[in-house]
Order: structure tokens, then sequence, then C-alpha cells
């Protein structure tokens, strides 16, 4: 068992494992809390923790209505383009995609989303609550639904082209929807409401303590605490389909092992191109199945508005 968290007060920790008590120890642990809610309680030598618990779905889909797929495309946050490449982020809009009685649906701390609990080991659902998506033929992991939109990302492939996408919800398959499908398609994180007087900022932070890469005030009007970068600074974007890693890792994994995109990505402020390392991101199965980039800036004249 392993747990994260400071010993007093209230913080957020993660714990991993069985707790089977020792009766021959004072030092029991005891878990207690309504295994059907999100919420629990862990008691280690009379100090109690709380605890957010990972809850499998037991909820059956019921739903036979006919699915109805009117959009897809990947995600906007992302650059929101009508193709995609192996590990892209899609956005699945139309009827009827969940059933809307799922509890999922109104879990305040993950609404409509996976949790820890849904993957297979290190492998993400490709069924969820009933719910998968097939692209070309393959299984989509499913990370978020409701019933006018899932999310997905795309499986491993190396046809390019159009392929075919259908939603499954229940007994209920939808009609063939194709879109096309490359070798790769980039794009790094900027949403539309990441920007400011006409100008479109890419969601960066520094290396060292997570604060955004933004000028202070700026920041401040997204209620984020921010700084801007200078030459020598090393500082995060986060992106998708920037193709395969090596060694190789297939989409819907998670990360444990520091690897390399095939091919080379390259970051510009200005003119003036950053050093710069690309790699599947190793974050918690319930975050991030996706990529990181790091680079350095390397131009004395960088500003915030360049990113």
């Amino acid at each position: 068992m392993d747990y994260v968290a400071a010993p007093t007060g209230s913080h957020a920790g993660s714990l991993d494992g069985v707790i089977f008590p020792d009766t021959s120890s004072s030092n029991v642990a005891v878990v207690t809390g309504d295994p059907t809610q999100p919420n629990g309680t862990l008691t280690i030598g009379g100090l109690v923790f709380g605890l957010d618990i990972a809850v499998g779905s037991s909820f059956t889909c019921t739903n036979s209505a006919p699915v109805i797929i009117t959009s897809i495309d990947s995600a906007s946050a992302y650059g929101g383009y009508n193709y995609f490449a192996s590990g892209s982020w899609l956005e699945i809009k139309g009827s009827n995609l969940a059933d809307p009685n799922d509890p999922r649906l109104n879990n305040a701390s993950h609404s409509g989303q996976w949790t820890s609990a849904d993957f297979n080991g290190s492998q993400a659902p490709t069924n969820l609550d009933g719910i998968s998506v097939t692209i070309n033929g393959k299984p989509a992991d499913v990370w978020y639904l409701s019933p006018t939109q899932l999310n997905v990302q795309a499986p491993e492939d190396s046809t390019t082209g159009n392929v075919s996408i259908t939603v499954t919800n229940c007994k209920a398959t939808s009609s063939v929807l194709m879109l096309p499908r490359h070798a790769l398609a980039p794009g790094v994180l900027a949403p539309t409401n990441y920007s400011s007087g006409g100008t479109q900022y890419l969601v960066a932070t520094f290396a060292s303590d997570g604060t955004y890469v933004l000028s202070t005030a700026l920041g401040a009007s997204f209620g984020l605490n921010a700084r801007p970068a200078k030459p020598g600074d090393t500082i995060i974007a986060y992106g998708i389909g920037f193709g395969d890693v090596t060694p190789n890792i297939l989409p819907g994994t998670v990360v444990s092992q520091s690897n390399q995109v095939v091919n080379p990505v390259t970051f510009s402020f200005g003119s003036t191109p950053a050093p710069s390392t690309t790699q599947a991101w190793p974050g918690p199965s319930s975050d991030f199945t996706s990529f990181i980039s790091r680079f350095r800036p390397a131009s004395p004249t960088v500003t915030t508005k360049s990113m």
C-alpha cells in the first residue's frame, strides 16, 4: 500500500493497493465508506484520512434508441481538425450517444469521464458503460460520454485516407461516418477561451513549478498564477497527433517509460528554433494518455505574445 499525502490537515493524495489489517498490531488499517460512493475514510493507528475511492460502474445500459452521429472532429482545444491520426482525441457529436440514465453523467468529481477503476491494468477502456466506438474496425478508447458527445482516443492504425467510424450504444449501432486519417495530425493545446485581445495563446507551464507561461496580468485575468518566460527557461506544452514514439507505446496505454517521438518536432520563437524533446506523457491513468513537449526558449527577444 502506498499513500502519498501530508500526515496532518486536509490534503489530496493517492492510495494504491489492497489493505489487509494486521490484527496482531495496534496499527490496524481500516477502510470505511459506502462502496457505491466515491468517498470514505482510512484509519491507521487512530489517525483518520479522507479517501476518494475509485468506484467501478455497475450500470447496465438499456437505451435502444437509434444512435445518430452529426459530426466528428479532432479535439477542439487542439485545433478541431476534420482529420486525425493515431492517438488523436476525437469529439463525436450527435444524439443518443450514451444512456441519459447513466449515473456516471451526474458524478460531481468526474462527470461522464473514465476513472482509474475503468482501466484494465495500464489499458484505457474501449467500452464505457456499454458505449463503444470503432475506427476503421478497431476499438477506440472512450474517455468521456454524454447523450450528445463522446470523447475518444483513436487507436493505432497504418491506414491513410477516409476510414469508417461507428458508435454503439448498448444494442444500437450508428450508421457509418467517414473521416480522413493522416499519418500525422499535430495540434497543440490552445483552447479558444485561452485568448485575449484577438491573440490566441498556447497553454504552457514552467517545468520547475507548474506556473503558467503568460504575463502576470494576463494570467491573473484568466485566474491563473503566471509569469513570462525568459531565455533558458524550460517550459512544457501539450499536444496530440505527433505520430509514433520509440520505444513503441500504443494509444490508450499509460506510459511508464522514457520515449521520444519518431518524427522530430520543432518549436520556434519567432524565427528562432528552441531545443526541445517530445515524448508520450507519463501521466496517471485517469488523466492522460497523450503527449508532452518540453522546450527551452533560446531567443533573447522572446515575449509572451509569441506564446
